[in-house]
Parts: C-alpha cells; sequence; structure tokens
C-alpha cells in the first residue's frame, strides 16, 4: 500500500482535531511544549566533544556507545576550543567518587565492570531506538506528517558528531612515556598509527587494568585540530535544533505519555554519563599533561635553587662563626 500524499495526511489530520475536545487538546498542548523542551534538557546530561574525544583515543567503541547512548550531545560556545589537556585539568577539580570505590576492586571484578559497561550501553541504545520508534508510530509531525522516522532519524544523528571528535582526538598530538611495560605491548596513541591489534586489548580494559601510558602534549596542529573542533559543535548544534523541532511538532501525544518518553530518554543519557565519568577519572588519575610536567620541573627548579640558597645561608653564618672565634682567640 503507498504511503498518503502529504495533503491526504494533512486532510485527515485536520478532521481529526476538529472532533478532539478542548480538554484532550490542552493536554496536547502541554505534551508538545514538554517534548519540545527535551532535547535542551537531555543535552545537559549527554556527553560533550571534548570528553568523547579523549575517550575515544583509547577506547573508541565504548566512546561510540556513550554517543548513541544519549539522545542529545552536551552543547557550549560555538566554535569553542576545549583541549583533551582541558578535560582533565577540569576533571581532576571534581571529587573521585568511582576511582575511590574502584581501588579496592580485584581483577576479576574490573573485567565484569568491562562486561557491565558494554550491557549497559547496548541497552540503553536499545531504549532509545525502540522509544525513538515507538514515538513515530504512535505520533504525527505536524510538517511532515506522512514520516514516521523523524524521532529515530534525531536520535540516530548522533553518529555524525562522534566521527568529527573521534577524528579530532586522531589529529591531536599524542606521546607515549613511562610505559611499565613494553611499548609494543601497550600501542602508541595518534598519528603516528597503533600497533597491530593492541587497541584491541586498550578497548575492553577499564583504567585500572591497562593503566594509560601516554601524556597529552599541550600544542597541537591548529588547522586540523580546530577545524575538526569546529565541525563537530555544528553538528550537535544543528542536531540540537532538529531535535527540538522534530519533538515540538508531535500531535496525538498526552502529558503523560511524553512524561514517559522523556524519562526513557533521560534514563539512557544518565547510564552514558556515569560510564563516561568512571571512564574519565580514571584517565585524570593516571595521564599526565605536559603542562604539568613544565609545572613539575619549575617546582623542583625553585626547591632546588632554595636549598642552595639555604646551604650558601649556612656556610656564610659558618665562615663568619669561625672569622669570630679565630678574631676573639687572637
Amino acid at each position: 500500500m503507498d504511503s498518503p500524499s502529504p495533503s491526504t495526511c494533512k486532510s485527515h489530520m485536520v478532521c481529526l482535531i476538529q472532533h478532539i475536545d478542548e480538554i484532550n487538546k490542552a493536554d496536547m498542548a502541554s505534551a508538545t511544549v514538554l517534548l519540545g523542551l527535551a532535547p535542551a534538557m537531555l543535552a545537559m546530561v549527554g556527553p560533550n566533544i571534548a570528553e568523547i574525544s579523549l575517550l575515544s583515543s583509547k577506547r573508541p567503541i565504548l566512546s561510540f556507545l556513550i554517543a548513541m547512548s544519549a539522545p542529545a550531545l552536551n552543547i557550549g560556545s560555538l566554535f569553542e576550543f576545549r583541549s583533551p589537556v582541558q578535560v582533565l585539568r577540569d576533571q581532576r577539580k571534581e571529587l573521585k567518587f568511582t576511582t575511590k570505590i574502584s581501588s579496592s576492586f580485584t581483577s576479576k571484578s574490573l573485567y565484569i565492570i568491562v562486561v557491565l559497561q558494554y550491557a549497559f550501553l547496548l541497552g540503553s541504545i536499545a531504549n532509545v531506538a525502540t522509544n525513538s520508534i515507538q514515538l513515530g508510530v504512535y505520533t504525527v509531525v505536524s510538517w511532515k506528517c506522512q514520516a514516521t522516522y523523524m524521532p529515530v532519524l534525531w536520535t540516530s544523528l548522533a553518529v555524525a558528531p562522534w566521527l568529527a571528535a573521534f577524528f579530532y582526538a586522531k589529529y591531536y598530538n599524542w606521546k607515549t612515556v613511562d610505559a611499565p611495560k613494553n611499548v609494543e605491548e601497550f600501542g602508541q596513541i595518534g598519528t603516528e598509527g597503533n600497533q597491530k591489534g593492541c587497541w584491541l586489548g586498550d578497548e575492553f580494559s577499564t583504567f585500572e587494568l591497562r593503566p594509560y601510558t601516554f601524556k597529552l602534549q599541550s600544542d597541537y596542529d591548529p588547522t586540523w585540530a580546530t577545524s575538526v573542533n569546529a565541525l563537530s559543535w555544528i553538528f550537535v548544534y544543528v542536531l540540537l535544533w532538529y531535535g527540538t523541532l522534530v519533538m515540538s511538532s508531535l500531535w496525538f501525544i498526552s502529558t503523560l505519555d511524553a512524561l514517559t518518553v522523556i524519562i526513557r530518554y533521560l534514563a539512557s543519557a544518565v547510564v552514558s554519563r556515569l560510564v563516561l565519568r568512571y571512564e574519565l577519572e580514571g584517565i585524570s588519575w593516571f595521564l599526565k599533561t605536559d603542562d604539568e610536567e613544565e609545572e613539575k620541573k619549575t617546582w623542583e627548579a625553585l626547591k632546588t635553587e632554595k636549598e642552595k640558597a639555604k646551604e650558601k645561608v649556612m656556610r656564610s653564618s659558618l665562615t663568619l662563626s669561625q672569622s669570630t672565634f679565630l678574631g676573639t682567640a687572637c
């Protein structure tokens, strides 16, 4: 059976609206307002581009699942460049609940955590997909009423900013340092390329099982990094506007049903945020930045100068005491 034409679909829609009482119309209007605010509210919980980029450098599959699990990605100022170094610096200012708890886990427990991460994220993606499909089937988009794929398209297009964030992580300047074992076993991160098969060990391990053996350099290629980062932010903004347009145009849904839809989306967003926070806290414990190395060198240099000055003062005092003693003796 052919799909109805837009004019026929809208004629049926007008006919249905004319036979709905005012109370139900008010109910649908409230649901429309609530759904229109949903993308912006969900974006507050979702991950941002810099966080996804940082996680993509070590666990790209996990970062992809996190991006797809979150119905909306977090937004900031347009063309705001936030490097992975800044993400680490901000992360270390926050309280470390998950890393304190995980420090008492055994190796077997940590592997169970890895399995649970993927299980929860896959479940969240399934929740988002089924929620979007049901929303498209049981409601009507006022400006394209014959299309049932609009909510699914909104949640699926999160792959676009993830790709931009992934390539941004590849263009960023990484350096492998302080490997506790052979560097070939851990692999290198960055444009120089990973050792074949090594990234799988990083992908399916938490930070406690395979501590990070590379550091972030504060310098980066401004042309590539800024361009890719700006492109990813554009994707996020377009998706936010598109999601708001679609969700605020849905008809024939009650306020309670709309609230159920938002709660299901919010549950998936919270799962993605918790998994991301756990990994970022681990990275912030093990990763070193050039800024911290320079700060450490500066502190050590000042400490050395202070010790030298103290020794010089002590030698001067000792020489003065000896001279006074000799003068008194003479």
